[in-house]
């Protein structure tokens, strides 16, 4: 890639914001750059998940994990099928990426749980055309064997037709868009983006509606002062995407629960001290985590490659369950990724998977392999304290 194209704002992107009156906040540019129709950064039909993308997923590179999922979501499901009493509940997959969790899931179902296969839906919503067609591919196996796999525009769709069931993400909300806030001053500040010729500018200006309603769903207040003492570095990143998410999860009257997995920590809310978060470490100041990655390198500047590097900030596990419950939602449990695996006998797991690669065989330098990506999911000082997984669950009959 040319310096030349590096600095460019694609056409339809640019065209997006000034038709905005050439200024968005970064949340919609955020959006823009990931899943504009033609330039977004996942409506491109290159490979971006793997070897040759631009980063990687657990379920690409651990059968380890994808077994703990299978295990995970497998209870889920047999639970929400039990709860409410119907003949059919629904698997919702929120951003399956190449597909390679949704195919290790039913590949594990057809012998661990093949009575599934008849009371299963399972459905993915995914804004990327070039994804949903690989996954159709990649998945087209599964449906000859029988099993129920779909696509839908939106969770409401996804739930629309079915009594109760299971939606997860794995590192689905991290590319939601954020709002990024300045509380470091008097008066609270946003990040917007304008153009400058072919090129966006970040610039600071007054609170959007939606950041200051974020402010007050989030937090309860939208006063600078009060918001500092919970940051690091003065900066707030919020994510009504998320809350909308939640609501929408919420609004199945069935019994629904909401999984998800991804990068981020409990940050603080006003009052809290910061050794009371719950089941997966410290409460932790909020910073700025925003950042872009190509080619499993990390790119600093946002605003380098648009559309042509992945988006990313960190997911505020605590909003999260703050709008869980007022839309109904209990969360269950909070734990490390390193927690989830450990209790699926993951230690055990890797000790069978060293001991596999020390022989002199023709599977030794998989399970090495293996057993290296494992031994990091495992590492609570690394990526097994790093990934999060919640768990939240809504019960016939809770209001909104």
């Amino acid at each position: 890639m040319s310096a030349c194209d590096a600095v460019t704002v694609p056409a339809g992107i640019a065209k997006e914001i000034a038709a905005a009156g050439g200024r968005v906040t970064f949340a919609r540019f955020m959006e823009l750059a990931l899943t504009h129709p033609t330039d977004g950064y996942y409506s491109r039909g290159e490979v971006r998940i793997g070897a040759r993308g631009d980063f990687s997923t657990a379920p690409s590179l651990s059968p380890e994990f994808c077994r703990t999922m299978a295990r995970l979501l497998g209870d889920l499901v047999e639970a929400a099928l039990r709860e409410t009493g119907a003949g059919r509940v629904a698997l919702v997959e929120l951003g399956a990426g190449e597909g390679d969790l949704a195919r290790a899931l039913l590949e594990r179902w057809d012998t661990e749980r093949p009575m599934l296969r008849d009371r299963l839906i399972c459905k993915i919503v995914e804004a990327s055309a070039p994804l949903r067609e690989r996954q159709a591919r990649l998945l087209s196996s599964a449906r000859e064997r029988g099993w129920r796999v779909c696509w839908a525009a939106d969770v409401y769709e996804a739930l629309a037709s079915v009594e109760g069931g299971v939606v997860f993400g794995n590192e689905f909300l991290d590319a939601l868009p954020v709002h990024v806030v300045d509380v470091g001053g008097d008066e609270p500040l946003e990040a917007w983006v304008e153009l400058d010729g072919e090129d966006a500018k970040e610039v600071w200006g007054g609170l959007s509606p939606e950041a200051k309603g974020e402010l007050e769903e989030s937090f309860g207040k939208t006063g600078s002062a009060e918001l500092r003492a919970l940051t690091r570095d003065g900066i707030l990143e919020l994510r009504p995407a998320a809350r909308s998410l939640v609501e929408q999860v919420a609004a199945n009257g069935s019994d629904v629960c909401l999984l998800t997995v991804d990068y981020g920590d409990w940050h603080m809310a006003p009052g809290a001290r910061r050794s009371a978060a719950p089941g997966a470490g410290t409460r932790e100041l909020y910073h700025r985590t925003l950042r872009g990655y190509l080619k499993h390198q990390q790119v600093g500047d946002l605003y380098q490659y648009v559309g042509r590097q992945d988006l990313t900030a960190d997911v505020d596990f605590r909003a999260l369950d703050v709008h869980g419950r007022r839309a109904g939602l209990e969360t269950v449990f909070y734990i490390t990724l390193a927690d989830m695996l450990r209790a699926d006998r993951g230690v055990q797991r890797l000790t069978a998977l060293r001991g596999q690669a020390a022989q002199v065989t023709e599977d030794a330098l998989e399970a090495d392999r293996r057993a290296t990506v494992l031994e990091e999911l495992l590492d609570y000082g690394g990526l097994g304290s790093t990934f999060k997984i919640m768990l939240q669950v809504k019960e016939r009959g809770a209001a909104l």
